[in-house]
């Protein structure tokens, strides 16, 4: 589950029913979020959850009978990966022009960590120059333009889409003179 703490549970309709009843439950100790009787198909959690394992459970209800409860699970990560931390290349590095610039950092990795995503930008104008999905913690990169100065981030993502940035900046003594 996408990490945020309410989220809407809707089904299907069913019918012949004139309500629903709709439990949540927090896995780790078996207490209802939700215990409710509806009349719609769908219903707001509100801010109440957080990471953790859930179950829920719905069943369709009419004057004379009711049916089986419907049951899925889900977990919630509200928890960002760890920061990324920079190696190389160190400030002010001057590499000769279509030489080959190898950018690694230890990555954010958490339980859920997924993929990290690098940025190179040119300095003076913010323009983003590449980016590039990276499942390890190594980026080689040789595009760079004569008498431009770059700058690099990485941004660590966890399974549900949770980021943390490392923005490694070195304005104004550049990171990258070409």
């Amino acid at each position: 589950m996408y990490g945020d703490s309410s989220l809407t549970l809707s089904w299907q309709e069913i019918f012949s029913a004139t309500s629903y009843l709709v439990q949540l439950i927090d896995k780790s100790n078996n207490n209802f979020i939700l215990n409710d009787t509806v009349a719609t198909n769908s219903i707001s959690t509100g801010d109440t959850l957080s990471t953790n394992f859930y179950e829920w459970k719905v069943k369709a209800i009419n004057y004379q009978s009711q049916t089986d409860f419907t049951t899925a699970e889900f977990e919630i990560d509200l928890t960002s990966p760890g920061v990324p931390q920079p190696q190389t290349p160190i400030n002010q590095l001057t590499p000769p022009i279509d030489s080959l610039v190898s950018f690694t950092w230890n990555p954010g990795w958490d339980d859920n960590w997924s993929h990290d995503i690098i940025y190179i930008y040119e300095s003076l104008t913010n323009t983003i120059v590449q980016t590039k999905n990276v499942t390890d913690s190594a980026f080689v990169y040789s595009n760079f333009i004569s008498g431009k100065s770059y700058y690099w981030q990485v941004k660590s993502f966890d399974k549900v889409g949770n980021e943390l940035s490392l923005i490694h900046i070195s304005e104004p003594t550049r990171l990258l003179s070409i």
